[in-house]
């Protein structure tokens, strides 16, 4: 019975001050209003940036996890042309469990221009490599595999 009196005499007496001092309330109100709006946005815009960050970091650099094999010498020091090198890549994919995978291929290649043809530099890439590089072409679009995708070979 003594809280809900407490409770009530609480209700009464704000009541009494929102009669009397109507602007200084008001004032108040509105203060703890602005001030709270105020740090939402401020944590709001902190975690857009930080996530900005993240997505520019993982688009350089790959996601957190990524597992970079670099292999163009064998162990006796030998350069290695295509041989091993499949059955290698193979080996670390089912050994850590990789569920992503993707080969970069650097190299040059001609092509034709309206001046003339020219040698370019060409990175070959799997589709995998644009999920982890968080990248988006912007025209064209990938290459598919003939046998997914429907697409019959010609004879």
């Amino acid at each position: 019975m003594r809280a809900v009196e407490s409770v009530r005499g609480a209700i009464v007496e704000a009541w009494q001050e929102v009669r009397i001092h109507r602007v200084r309330v008001l004032l108040s109100l509105i203060g703890v209003a602005v001030a709270v709006c105020a740090l939402s946005s401020v944590v709001g815009l902190a975690n857009i940036a930080q996530q900005g960050l993240t997505e520019s970091n993982e688009r350089f650099g790959g996601r957190p996890a990524l597992l970079s094999v670099s292999a163009s010498y064998g162990p006796d020091g030998t350069p290695l042309v295509g041989g091993g090198l499949p059955q290698a890549w193979a080996g670390v994919v089912e050994r850590h469990k990789i569920e992503y995978t993707s080969s970069v291929r650097p190299f040059g290649m001609r092509v034709q221009f309206r001046g003339g043809v020219a040698e370019v530099n060409t990175t070959a890439v799997d589709q995998p490599y644009a999920a982890m590089h968080r990248l988006r072409i912007s025209e064209g679009s990938w290459f598919a595999n003939p046998t997914r995708s429907g697409w019959h070979r010609r004879s």
